[in-house]
């Protein structure tokens, strides 16, 4: 019985570790397809537009910009849709 108790752990443990791995690699995959879809947006949006922009265009700003943080009156950063 307890050689059975022994192979019954080491398989459980084997598979708590593969579904582990198997849950990283689905989120990954899962942030993969979101950051292609942001770039896909991106370049569609950009795509409407012929040449450079000569004014700002408040789409566009929404389609590449996540976020703003304020730091101080001189002090700010953009973190953008895909991470950076």
């Amino acid at each position: 019985m307890l050689e059975y108790q022994e192979r019954y752990e080491a398989l459980v443990g084997r598979f708590n570790k593969a579904k582990a791995r198997f849950e990283e690699a689905t989120a990954l995959v899962s942030e993969t397809k979101a950051r292609g879809e942001t770039v896909d947006s991106f370049i569609v949006e950009l795509a409407r537009h012929d040449g450079l922009l000569a004014e700002f265009d408040e789409r566009l700003w929404h389609t590449f910009v996540g976020y703003a943080t304020v730091y101080s009156e001189n002090g700010a950063r953009f973190t953008f849709k895909n991470g950076t």
